[in-house]
């Protein structure tokens, strides 16, 4: 099952790839872009950085976890004190 989200301002549906790639599809015309939002290929050459991002990493996506940046939990990274700082 691949991974999809329909832009809510536009409607256009942006489905994860592999590789943390992300697919945009402006009513038939596709292009491609990494999960920054930078074009990759095909005919679209516009998209949503935040939509790539939000679709290009997300746990649900066909990519790694760990390729995704998924693999550390920033919960457990200790906050330094003010005497530390």
């Amino acid at each position: 099952m691949v991974f999809k989200l329909r832009h809510p301002l536009n409607g256009h549906i942006y489905s994860a790839l592999p590789d943390a790639f992300v697919e945009v599809d402006k009513n038939g015309k596709t292009g491609i872009f990494d999960r920054y939002g930078v074009w990759v290929s095909g005919e679209v050459h516009t998209a949503d950085p935040e939509m790539c991002r939000w679709v290009g990493t997300h746990e649900k996506a066909v990519v790694s976890r760990h390729a995704s940046g998924f693999g550390r939990s920033h919960a457990s990274t200790p906050t330094p004190s003010a005497k530390e700082v």
